[in-house]
């Protein structure tokens, strides 16, 4: 009896003790994978575990940031066969994958790993673990940790025309021919419809990422019910970090894409902020570009239609009136019969940093597309004449001549204003024909 109670002790203490040596192996899994997603200052996408003993430490990092795609690679394929069945047992196969390698040129496109985690520092190359890391991505190998720097050529796209001078060109040089692969494909397949407005209202890009606004509604009828979201994607691999929903856009039954063309103007990139309107009268959001998270909500920017940005501050096209027939949906969207309406407009001055409106001036109307600014000036087309303003508190600097511009504008177009060199430049649309 006493041997039995003896033998059953010594099971039991046994099985406690195989607990709790996994239970520290899983707290130490957990512990490391924090700590490398707070050195990254990981906020999503490719992490590459190289040579690791199994997946233990993708899936504790997936746990901790579930908009994780983690690859490990193996140099044994029967390794990389039994990881993969504990992967498809956990539910984490597609999110985590696993392949074999064992030296040479690592399984990837150039700039596409966030994170790069090599077990032994001399299996890969540093030029390979450059080659594969995106900008400002992150190789910690062995003890070592490796930042890859951004190029100095390389430009990011915060606004609709690039900048707020309206001055439409990239100062890009870092992509250049021989363009021999695309850097990855992002869904749906398919848009809603062809014959109706856009699924794409504005799309910008900064800080590694891209943003833009889409309507993910059934695509079997643009009659369905809409669902319009901001979406960020790492803009290296296409991995979706975040989205926020939009409660309630812009008619979507404008003939032929003809939608209203400020829509791509409600969303800008500031730095490591976001900055755009959740809604078709909804204020001005502020939000975290790596998480999605509203830092704030600039008061007194309801009716915000257009934001740009320049040194800190937001410029901001508002309309306030109650009736804003371009916005509701019909049938055929026959309202404004296709055309801009002119009526009253605020332009508006924010401090970004503080979250606040420092001035508004009203006028009679403000055309589409041309808010702009450059060196501390303000400038728009008021549909006669371009019109200056200071920076400092919206006082009227000087207004041009009397200039063209087509009288029955429609939605689907708008004029265009840019400021380069100390020279404004305008063009009206005078005479065109559609």
């Amino acid at each position: 009896m006493n041997r039995t109670l003896c033998r059953n002790e010594i099971t039991a203490v046994g099985g406690a003790l195989l607990c709790l040596l996994t239970m520290s192996g899983i707290l130490h899994g957990e512990d490391r994978a924090q700590e490398i997603i707070a050195q990254s200052k990981f906020a999503g996408g490719v992490v590459v575990h190289v040579h690791g003993a199994d997946t233990s430490l993708l899936q504790s990092m997936r746990r901790q940031s579930p908009n994780l795609l983690g690859h490990l690679l193996v140099a044994q394929e029967a390794d990389a066969n039994e990881a993969r069945e504990k992967l498809v047992e956990a539910g984490a196969h597609g999110k985590i994958t696993v392949g074999q390698w064992r030296s040479g040129t690592l399984p990837f496109i150039e700039n596409f790993v966030n994170v790069l985690i090599v077990e032994q520092a001399d299996a890969v190359s540093r030029d390979e673990v450059l080659r594969v890391l995106v900008p400002e991505g992150v190789a910690f190998l062995g003890s070592d940790t490796l930042v890859k720097p951004r190029p100095e050529t390389m430009d990011d796209w915060p606004m609709q025309l690039h900048d707020a001078s309206g001055n439409a060109v990239s100062k890009d040089k870092a992509l250049k021919p021989p363009l021999q692969h695309l850097q990855w494909v992002g869904g749906p397949r398919w848009s809603r419809h062809h014959d109706k407005m856009s699924s794409v209202s504005a799309c910008v890009s900064g800080n590694g990422k891209v943003f833009y606004i889409f309507d993910e509604g059934n695509t079997y009828s643009p009659y369905l019910p809409c669902d319009w979201k901001l979406i960020a994607r790492d803009a290296f691999n296409g991995t979706v970090l975040w989205k926020q929903p939009i409660a309630r856009w812009s008619g979507t039954l404008y003939g032929l894409k003809s939608g209203p063309a400020t829509l791509p103007r409600r969303l800008i990139v500031a730095g490591r902020r976001v900055c755009a309107t959740l809604g078709i009268e909804a204020p001005v959001s502020v939000m975290d570009s790596s998480s999605g998270e509203i830092l704030q909500t600039i008061a007194g920017t309801e009716g915000t239609e257009e934001i740009i940005h320049e040194d800190g501050y937001l410029y901001l096209v508002v309309d306030t009136n109650e009736e804003k027939g371009e916005n509701q949906n019909g049938p055929r969207m026959s309202f404004p019969g296709g055309r801009w309406i002119p009526r009253s407009k605020q332009v508006l001055c924010c401090d970004l940093e503080r979250g606040e409106v420092l001035w508004s001036k009203n006028f009679d109307w403000v055309a589409p597309c041309t808010l702009t600014t450059s060196r501390g000036k303000v400038y728009f087309f008021d549909g006669e004449q371009v019109v200056a303003l200071s920076r400092e508190d919206g006082s009227l600097l000087w207004k041009s001549a009397q200039l063209p511009s087509w009288k029955e504008m429609t939605t689907y177009y708008a004029p265009k204003l840019v400021v380069q060199g100390g020279v404004v430049m305008f063009v009206g649309g005078e005479g065109y024909v559609p």
